[in-house]
């Protein structure tokens, strides 16, 4: 689970921003939204099932969860087609002189295993300039290893606690551009292997504002399990789309080289190579009027809220199955207020049988500020400065009345996070 994540110096972000999912024990009302973890480290502690993000168009909601995206991927990508020269994908703040010049730094505090572990890593276009690992076996908090880079020797300088034996064939492999983690789990440590695994499967961030939905996800889940094939037509049907099934038609690959526009050489060199083979098809069908057949929509004929609904049973079934901590951005973006809500309230339902999943998500639709679906620690708040630097805000951190109307609180600006128009 996710603890806190803290990023500096990466995209619309130039000074240190912190997201917690913490929360905070004097709220007494949606108790089942906090998940207690009672372990060394954590005392006394409840971690959210779920946060939402607020904020003006080019506020810096998606930069965070890009920023969690590059660190989750930086950690977990293979080392091969990996570059050992430079770390191309860094973006740091650029409407600074300075920061341009100056590192990046991440922090991620999470739990595996039932053990809290905390790690940091500053590295700039060039290098890894420090790597740290910490955990807590006892209330006390241990170093499992420590780099960091000397400018003076261009060498690495390594520490390590009593958890874990140094190993020289892992550090002589390190690259200055590879995390220890990821160079560790790669040859097999055990410990490392274990904290590589939970950025690898444990973590997700997903982009729903454009382009491309999940859909792979969805259709393999259902493909794979016929009742959760039957739940997710149900949910359809709840979402009143005027679905009443959902068929994968398998079609010859051979019947696509009748398209005119092939090239007659072209479609004979592919005649071979589509032999026997098929394509699977999505469709969605409806009731016909006055009549019991039904219609089968191809996936175009469907809107884009209607198909991204289902891509979406697909993902929430995985951070079911798998206890993930997931960031979607733009979730409810082509969605009904009322759909989205259902949507939440289905993860939340879902929550309550897995409690280890979490749902991190950015929207606009204001009508999810509602202290019947989120408690104000579960509520955040994000706007950029007069020099365009990302900042962000728990609703917690604002003193309201009691029974505010939220929605009317925030188009008023009292928690900022809105758009200043002229």
């Amino acid at each position: 689970m996710l603890v806190q994540f803290s990023v500096d110096n990466f995209l619309s972000i130039k000074d240190k921003v912190t997201f917690s999912m913490v929360a905070n024990n004097k709220i007494k009302k949606m108790t089942e939204n906090a998940v207690s973890v009672n372990i060394p480290g954590l005392p006394n502690v409840k971690l959210l099932n779920s946060a939402v993000l607020f904020g003006a168009n080019a506020s810096g909601k998606s930069n965070l969860l890009q920023a969690v995206g590059f660190l989750m991927q930086f950690v977990s990508a293979k080392i091969e087609g990996r570059k050992l020269d430079s770390v191309e994908e860094l973006i740091p703040f650029r409407l600074d002189k300075f920061s341009k010049d100056e590192p990046t730094s991440f922090d991620l505090i999470f739990i595996s295993g039932g053990r809290l572990y905390q790690y940091e890593i500053v590295l700039n276009s060039k290098r890894i300039l420090r790597e740290t690992l910490y955990a807590n076996y006892t209330v006390q908090t241990s170093l499992i290893f420590d780099r960091q880079f000397d400018v003076e020797s261009e060498e690495y300088d390594w520490s390590y606690g009593s958890k874990f034996k140094r190993d020289k064939i892992i550090e002589e492999k390190t690259g200055r551009t590879i995390p220890f983690i990821t160079m560790g789990a790669y040859l097999n440590s055990d410990l490392l292997k274990e904290i590589y695994e939970w950025f690898l499967n444990k973590l997700g961030v997903v982009d729903l504002s454009d382009g491309d939905l999940p859909f792979p996800i969805t259709v393999e889940a259902m493909e794979n399990n016929p009742e959760l094939r039957n739940e997710f037509i149900s949910i359809l049907q709840d979402a009143d789309l005027g679905i009443v099934d959902i068929k994968i038609l398998e079609k010859p690959l051979e019947e696509l080289l009748e398209a005119e526009n092939i090239p007659d050489d072209i479609r004979e060199k592919l005649r071979e190579e589509f032999q026997g083979k098929v394509s699977s098809e999505l469709y969605f069908s409806h009731k016909v009027h006055n009549s019991n057949e039904l219609e089968n929509f191809p996936m175009n004929f469907e809107s884009r809220g209607t198909l991204k609904i289902f891509s979406l049973l697909g993902p929430l079934n995985d951070i079911y199955k798998r206890g993930m901590t997931v960031f979607f951005d733009e979730m409810c973006s082509s969605l009904h207020p009322l759909v989205s809500r259902s949507f939440i309230r289905l993860f939340q339902k879902y929550s309550m049988e897995n409690r280890e999943m979490q749902l991190i998500f950015t929207t606009h639709d204001s009508t999810l500020l509602d202290a019947q679906l989120f408690r104000s620690d579960q509520i955040w708040m994000v706007e950029k400065d007069t020099i365009g630097a990302t900042s962000m805000n728990s609703l917690d951190d604002f003193k309201g009345r009691q029974g505010e109307a939220l929605q009317r609180g925030y188009l008023a600006g009292r928690y900022g996070g809105i758009p200043y128009i002229k």
